[in-house]
């Protein structure tokens, strides 16, 4: 019979089982079984009994005590060596310790929150000349040109002094750029102009930043017609929708509904 030890518990194997496993119990750990290696016997003991056996007996023998002792000795060792088998095969640190940390649930990453962001829409401005609403009326040879120095997108409409209001035309031009419009017809006019960011087609509108204007004084377009004596004349004028140092054209501030007469 032969006998296994791990984590406090023997197991028990016959010889006909030897190079088979057998699995721990407590640690799961496999156990080889191994056949148990006899002690060998000193060469005193070996001379010991070939002199015992020539001596001439009568009756069973008897085994003297330094036999006795030197087996005893001999089945302490074997104890020793399979005892030291079982040790040298078993985890270090402690077996109760080792399975318990085996048994806790792995660390889960905390999950990450993932968020759709809309990239902000860029504001939308119109090439400097577009019309908003293209001239109508009567057409003439004055020519006006405007220069928006500010920071902000411009739209710029021309409007009839006389009521009801009637706008001749509504241009668009962009901060820091000019436009030069010719085809004014003779007369008198207020010029009106929204200034602002991200422009609305459908509103027909600026949609940040919004501010209304109209020019402090009227735009009078006079024009003569060409004759054998002397060529005509026509009026051309030159304004700034910012306000600058020691300018003439003073700009005064409307309401939104000013603004929209005539449209």
């Amino acid at each position: 019979m032969i006998t296994l030890y791990c984590c406090g518990e023997n197991y028990l194997a016959d010889e006909q089982h030897v190079g088979r496993k057998i699995r721990c119990r407590r640690c799961g750990r496999l156990l080889t079984i191994e056949a148990v290696v006899p002690v060998r016997t000193t060469a005193s003991a070996v001379r010991g009994r070939a002199r015992q056996a020539r001596w001439p007996t009568a009756g069973p023998r008897k085994m003297r005590p330094t036999a006795v002792a030197k087996v005893a000795l001999g089945g302490v060792v074997l104890i020793g060596v399979v005892m030291w088998m079982i040790i040298a095969g078993l985890p270090k640190g402690n077996p109760k310790s080792a399975v318990k940390k085996s048994e806790e649930p792995a660390a889960v990453a905390p999950a990450i929150e993932s968020r759709s962001v809309t990239p902000e829409r860029p504001a939308v401005s119109l090439r400097t000349g577009t019309w908003i609403l293209k001239p109508r009326g009567i057409r003439g040879r004055g020519v006006l040109r405007i220069k928006n120095g500010g920071d902000l997108d411009s739209a710029v409409k021309l409007v009839t002094v006389s009521i009801p209001r009637k706008v001749f035309w509504i241009v668009y031009i962009r901060a820091h750029e000019e436009k030069t419009l010719n085809g004014i017809a003779g007369g008198t006019y207020l010029l009106r102009f929204a200034l602002g960011r991200d422009w609305d087609a459908d509103t027909r509108k600026f949609l940040q930043d919004v501010w209304f204007y109209e020019a402090g004084r009227q735009l009078v377009f006079t024009e003569t017609e060409p004759t054998e004596d002397q060529r005509g004349e026509y009026t051309e004028l030159r304004v700034t929708l910012n306000e600058v140092i020691g300018g003439n054209l003073a700009r005064v501030g409307i309401t939104e509904t000013v603004f929209n007469e005539g449209e």
